[in-house]
């Protein structure tokens, strides 16, 4: 049995792009240079395409009603997401940062508290570890040692799967190839991430979770849990719109569908995994 999670809001209570950001810029304000502003104006035009966005997908949200329909809208998306990121090259932030500066940047922000961990996901781990299971991390993050770094407090056996930054530029070598880079950014990607580990062929049995719109793909693969503080998140929004029905996870199991869950502690409350693993599909098989 495999788990794949989402990092950022998932794992995390918040997204930790900031955080890394943050610690980019003080890297380079020690050397000098002050970014700050131009970090600004990167999220400020990045909001700016995105309304753009908006405005001109040809079809409006309420009549994409189909997991087509809305993984073209999310998937739309991938110009304006490298777009962004071309900036941010451009701008020099990461410029110079090795990635053993961005495990150490990871560690550090989880030891003083600047990224906050969803309750029970330790015990989650423990009971995945003790259990055989995979544990893989699939994320839109732009710093794969960053998320190592913030993960390492919860022992070995968690395999990111993330871009990495790597001389100012960003990209996964996970979906890259010989002849071009990719940048994992949309709901496709990481699909295809997802797809490139072969849990199907390998396993019959996965549970993904998420709570963004870019993990729509993934999560109607196989068993899912939305990771939500509330019952109104824009995915369990998105997919009442897609005429599916997403229950607490205290309501029913995951078994093959959807459950929505605030935190892993509700999930192993709800002892949701625990017919997976006696049907035989426990272990590293």
């Amino acid at each position: 049995m495999s788990l794949a999670l989402d990092f950022d809001r998932t794992i995390t209570m918040e997204d930790t792009i900031e955080v890394l950001a943050q610690f980019a810029i003080s890297v380079q304000r020690k050397r000098g240079l002050d970014l700050s502003e131009t970090w600004e104006k990167i999220k400020a035009r990045y909001e700016e395409d995105y309304e753009k966005y908006l405005v001109s997908f040809p079809s409006p949200e309420a009549q994409r009603i189909s997991i087509e329909a809305e993984a073209g809208f999310l998937n739309g998306m991938k110009d304006l997401e490298l777009a962004s990121i071309r900036r941010v090259h451009s701008s020099g932030l990461f410029e110079g940062i090795q990635a053993s500066e961005y495990r150490a940047a990871g560690e550090e922000a989880a030891r003083e508290g600047k990224v906050r961990i969803r309750s029970g996901f330790g015990d989650l781990v423990d009971l995945a570890r003790n259990s055989g299971w995979h544990v893989f991390v699939i994320s839109i993050n732009w710093s794969r040692p960053f998320i190592e770094g913030i993960l390492s407090t919860f022992g070995d056996g968690i395999r990111v799967i993330s871009n990495e930054i790597v001389e100012g530029h960003i990209s996964c070598s996970a979906l890259s190839t010989s002849a071009a880079a990719r940048v994992l950014a949309t709901s496709r990607d990481k699909l295809d991430a997802l797809n490139s580990l072969g849990l199907h062929s390998r396993q019959p049995c996965m549970v993904y979770f998420g709570d963004s719109l870019t993990d729509l793909e993934c999560l109607m693969l196989s068993s899912g849990v939305v990771i939500s503080s509330a019952a109104d998140s824009s995915l369990l929004k998105a997919l009442a719109r897609l005429s599916i029905q997403v229950q607490h996870i205290s309501n029913g199991g995951i078994g093959g569908g959807l459950a929505w869950a605030r935190n892993f502690s509700e999930v192993l409350r709800s002892d949701s995994l625990s017919p997976l693993f006696q049907k035989g599909i426990g272990g590293s098989q």
